[in-house]
């Protein structure tokens, strides 16, 4: 929900703000199986954004008020403001409603300021970091014999058919090799 009191006035401090905040760093990294990206802390937004924002007349608060938290941004000139809201979501511990307030004031921030605060995570979505490995079943004597068998009938990729789905003993795959030659 967004309360639009655009003026002439705001339109001006919001375009010399864009012009004169200083590029955000990146100063924080999301790692999972799919996907790396990094992100600005809300911190860093802040302290980067403070001094931009003061000298284009702009004032930013962000009260929270009956489970909402708000982002409103007013101009000193005219006395206008814009302003976005989202709702908290239910949780249960107040560790998680703290994690929700940090990560719904950094974005409605940024979104109603204009600013780019993380990697486009729609760009980077990456293969797993590491594949889990499967876990190969054990080579029982009777398997390991009929290996053997089939590699001494001259069938071929057997030798390489068995350690692909097989956990081997150095032993099995010293003796599967001997009979491979």
């Amino acid at each position: 929900m967004v309360k639009q009191e655009m003026t002439i006035e705001m339109a001006k401090a919001l375009a010399t703000f864009q012009d004169t905040c200083p590029d955000i760093d990146l100063d924080g990294t999301v790692k999972t199986e799919r996907f790396k990206f990094k992100y600005a802390t809300l911190p860093n937004i802040i302290k980067k954004t403070r001094a931009a924002l003061s000298a284009a007349g702009l004032v930013v608060m962000q009260p929270i008020n009956e489970r909402v938290v708000q982002t409103i941004v007013f101009c000193v000139k005219d006395g206008t403001s814009l302003g976005a809201s989202m709702a908290l979501p239910e949780r249960g511990k107040l560790q998680d409603t703290g994690a929700d307030i940090t990560y719904i004031r950094r974005y409605l921030l940024v979104s109603i300021l204009g600013i780019v605060a993380e990697d486009d995570k729609d760009a980077v979505f990456m293969p797993p970091l590491e594949a889990p490995k499967a876990k190969l079943k054990v080579l029982t004597q009777a398997m390991l014999d009929r290996a053997l068998l089939r590699i001494g009938q001259g069938e071929k990729g057997v030798l390489e058919l068995v350690k692909q789905h097989f956990a081997l003993t150095p032993e099995q795959e010293e003796e599967l090799r001997l009979v491979s030659k």
